[in-house]
């Protein structure tokens, strides 16, 4: 084989795995249904409504959602905001379980916008 077939053969093969990775990612975080940005958006709605115990359900589907495809993300990423937004997610299962309104509406805020920005092929910020 020249270096010419090495070289694009090598570019194929990291071509199909970044595309395999964002196939994986769009099917867990946005085929699903409810998509990963509905569930946070329903914890947020169901702690305005105080109804704290289905807001942790909510959060319970939030939290094995992120597990199935935060490894895609960090490969793909490997970003400062990839841990900012399992931060914030843990922030947002603290701010669930201490029944704390403020808490759960900035950090569900928050990690909509790092989820966002992890995920797109653009950062926003």
């Amino acid at each position: 084989m020249s270096q010419k077939q090495i070289n694009l053969s090598l570019l194929g093969l990291l071509l199909l795995i970044y595309l395999g990775i964002w196939a994986w990612q769009y099917v867990v975080f946005f085929k699903e249904t409810p998509s990963f940005e509905e569930n946070v958006q329903q914890v947020m709605k169901k702690a305005e409504r105080h109804e704290w115990q289905k807001a942790g359900e909510q959060m319970e589907k939030v939290e094995k959602q992120w597990d199935r495809g935060k490894i895609a993300v960090s490969i793909k990423t490997a970003s400062m905001n990839h841990s900012l937004l399992t931060i914030s997610l843990r922030k947002l299962k603290s701010s669930v379980s201490k029944h704390d309104e403020l808490g759960v509406k900035r950090e569900g805020e928050e990690s909509l916008l790092l989820f966002r920005n992890t995920l797109s092929l653009i950062p926003r910020f």
